[in-house]
């Protein structure tokens, strides 16, 4: 198994197709032969070959749950939703895969329109530990239940996600949008002040990676000078879970088109795992250059990642070491 992974490594796919599968046909998993030998196929692109192998494995080992999981989510892959329903419903049945089977089934049965269902694999999920891991799926049950078109229970939800990760402005947002429905005039008015607590002065909304936004930053100071240094804090919004820290730079960008690099601290985003729904506050120190003209400027924050993008936080002036514009 070692040496189709090294010789696929040299590029070699029909020779490490042969030792893999060979590895894979000695009977129940060792070492996960069965597990690399589908992985190898799905990256291939022949999931459906992966599929039919896996088949036919779990007709001879039927027990065999980690397997059950696999073929779950290569029938996902494959938009086959039904049949990854019957393949996570096996796979739960093992217990240290039952949070990742059930998460993902409830899932298959979104696509599958069997919202109900949906709703009770998630609640299952919710109730296996306080952790936010867990906890982090009363947003998908809120969101169910709007698609339902149950704004009572749906708020509720919300509400219970909003206790859970009480800086959310996702939740806060979506309480305040279903209590003009179903509210109180009371809790509309907590519903607005709570919003209202938790925005950013100023609202960007901008994509920094797949899984980080930036909701928007507080004002900063109105000028800078040379070699001074500027506190900002920034909200970043969850949109997929972050389990590696997100590293940030910080740059000025002059009206001419010069950009200055800076020193900031921290250099990353919270403190992961951090859980999709949820908001992040932050503050930043960012050093300016010890020569910088005078003049307007924009402040922008950069992701460290491959796909990770630019974004303008805030235009703001410069001044010189005394005090006045150049």
């Amino acid at each position: 198994m070692a040496y189709g992974e090294y010789v696929e490594a040299q590029g070699q796919l029909h020779e490490a197709e042969a030792a893999l599968a060979e590895a894979a046909s000695l009977g129940r998993q060792r070492f996960s032969a069965v597990r690399r030998y589908a992985s190898f196929l799905e990256r291939l692109g022949r999931s459906e070959e992966a599929a039919a192998f896996l088949e036919d494995y779990l007709r001879r080992y039927p027990d065999d749950f980690t397997a059950h999981l696999d073929l779950g989510f290569i029938y996902m892959r494959l938009d086959r939703w039904q049949q990854a329903v019957g393949a996570l419903q096996q796979a739960a049945r093992r217990p240290e895969l039952e949070f990742m089977a059930r998460s993902n089934l409830a899932g298959a049965y979104m696509e599958l329109r069997q919202i109900e269902n949906a709703i009770q694999e998630w609640r299952r999920v919710t109730t296996m530990g306080p952790g936010a891991e867990y906890q982090q799926y009363l947003q998908h049950i809120a969101i169910a239940y709007e698609n339902l078109d149950l704004p009572e229970q749906a708020c509720d939800a919300w509400q219970s996600f909003l206790d859970r990760f009480p800086n959310s402005i996702l939740g806060a947002e979506r309480v305040l949008a279903l209590a003009d429905r179903c509210g109180t005039e009371e809790m509309k008015s907590r519903a607005a002040l709570r919003l209202a607590a938790l925005s950013p002065e100023l609202a960007i909304d901008a994509a920094l990676t797949p899984r980080l936004e930036i909701a928007g930053v507080a004002r900063p100071e109105a000028a800078i000078t040379p070699g001074s240094t500027l506190t900002l804090e920034v909200w970043f919004q969850v949109v997929r879970a972050v389990r590696h820290p997100t590293f940030v730079s910080f740059s000025l960008q002059g009206s001419d088109g010069t950009v200055y690099p800076l020193i900031s601290e921290p250099d990353a985003v919270g403190t992961p795992p951090l859980w999709r729904g949820d908001t992040v506050r932050q503050p930043f120190a960012i050093r300016a250059p010890e020569v910088l003209a005078g003049g307007t400027y924009t402040l922008r924050i950069h992701s460290a990642e491959e796909d990770g993008k630019t974004v303008t936080l805030w235009p703001f002036d410069a001044v010189d070491a005394q005090g006045d514009p150049e």
